[in-house]
């Protein structure tokens, strides 16, 4: 995540924007047969919401344009009087340990209760993966969107609902008087 770059985000003429994650040293090629990088088109937001788009492009905006650094998360400045002018950040990059607690301070800002778990900025992958696999949507589809590259260390991330458990075994259960007889 401290590694992005604001150029692996480009808006859409139709209101949403392309996301390119560049390949790393254990990309090992893929579904999509494309070695050196994933591509991840996000639809516009809802009509009437302000939803991821918005939420990117609020964040690049208000970087200065006549900034070096070329990555994401920037230092956040902390001078009251240049936050005043409209100064968020700093033309520097964000450190490795902020960065790194970026998801527990989303949470606790939220509101969300996290106490004894282990939330870090990889739980928002684990939570995508297990949210499109409840959805139903297609394996091959979520692993082009995740970057997984093979099925086994996605399904490591995949979990089912206790309702499409409780269906699972409502389907067994419904099916234990039909057995064949033996006569």
């Amino acid at each position: 995540h401290g590694e992005m770059r604001v150029s692996q985000f480009v808006f859409a003429s139709n209101g949403g924007l392309q996301f390119t994650k560049f390949s790393q040293k254990n990309d090992q090629g893929g579904v999509d047969g494309n070695l050196d990088l994933l591509t991840i088109p996000v639809p516009p937001d809802p009509k009437g919401l302000l939803g991821p788009v918005h939420d990117i492009k609020l964040y690049i905006d208000h970087r200065p344009a006549n900034f070096t650094c070329e990555f994401l998360h920037l230092k956040i400045n902390k001078h009251s009087k240049a936050i005043v002018k409209g100064e968020w950040y700093l033309d520097s990059k964000l450190g490795t340990k902020t960065c790194g607690n970026l998801m527990k301070s989303i949470c606790n800002a939220a509101g969300i209760n996290i106490q004894g778990r282990d939330i870090v900025n990889h739980s928002g992958r684990t939570t995508l993966i297990t949210s499109l696999y409840q959805a139903g949507v297609p394996i091959i589809t979520s692993m082009s969107i995740s970057g997984h590259k093979s099925e086994s260390s996605f399904r490591i991330y995949s979990r089912p609902s206790d309702k499409q458990k409780e269906e699972a075994l409502a389907f067994l259960i419904g099916t234990a008087g039909k057995l064949p007889s033996n006569k």
